[in-house]
């Protein structure tokens, strides 16, 4: 058997992506310590970026509301203003306990996740996994295309889930769309940035709601990172696809290669 025709069991065992009409979802090569520290930034993130949805949908339903019912982040605002004794009396540790036994879970799922994808990317890699580029229902049309990262990262600066949308994850995308929106409401960040823009500084720090605030730059940070991310990666993918095609279809299997590094 030609080693660069992929074999039919290959082509259904480990895909690398999987397109349909409101999400792409794929593996590669990721870094376990990098996903778990999204998830101990955010609860639910690292499963989001795996590709978990579910499972990092209800984590961050769960991180928001216990947080907000522990006041967990009027706690950190107070500690890192160096006044603990009013952190620990803030902090409602009814809610607090249930907090921290799945924070913990969250992160060793994200890491152990992880190494376990990586497994099955590289297994993936060897058997050259068969790349489907193409899907349309009568809902959507879905595609692997040459997209710029940086256009994805300037989306979710401006407003974070719009560079998900970019690359047609619109669950993802507009999942993080809406709780930004209510975030931004709960914390109104958008009227402190009016105030600041008239030069009203007093009056915007009033009117911050700072344990809402404190959700903005995980949220930010990660629809900044996952877009640049994911455009990358479906960037690669799209090269390997061109190349499993042209290989198949062109290339004359008696053309003697050259050996690597040479």
């Amino acid at each position: 058997m030609d080693p660069h025709q992929p074999s039919s069991r290959s082509r259904v065992r480990r895909p690398l992506v999987k397109l349909a009409s409101t999400s792409v979802n794929l593996i590669h090569r990721r870094n376990p310590w990098v996903m778990a520290w999204w998830s101990t930034a955010f609860p639910g993130f690292g499963q989001l970026i795996l590709g978990q949805h579910v499972k990092g949908f209800v984590l961050i339903f769960w991180e928001i509301a216990v947080n907000v019912g522990s006041q967990l982040n009027v706690a950190i605002m107070y500690s890192l203003q160096g006044q603990f004794e009013r952190a620990k009396l803030v902090l409602d540790h009814r809610w607090f306990f249930l907090y921290t036994p799945v924070f913990i879970y969250g992160i060793w799922d994200s890491y152990r996740t992880t190494v376990s994808l990586n497994n099955s990317y590289g297994m993936a890699v060897f058997e050259n996994a068969r790349i489907n580029s193409f899907h349309m229902d009568s809902i959507s049309v879905n595609f692997l295309d040459r997209r710029i990262p940086w256009v994805g990262m300037i989306y979710s600066l401006l407003m974070p889930g719009l560079g998900q949308l970019y690359v047609h994850r619109l669950v993802t995308g507009f999942f993080i769309l809406i709780w930004w929106i209510v975030i931004a409401y709960f914390s109104h960040v958008t009227e402190a940035v009016y105030f600041t823009c008239i030069g009203d500084f007093v009056r915007a720090k009033a009117v911050v709601d700072m344990e809402w605030l404190l959700f903005l730059p995980s949220i930010y940070g990660f629809a900044c990172y996952e877009a640049y991310i994911t455009i990358v990666e479906l960037n690669n993918l799209f090269r390997r696809e061109q190349t499993q095609y042209l290989i198949e279809h062109y290339q004359s299997s008696s053309f003697p290669l050259p050996e690597p590094n040479q």
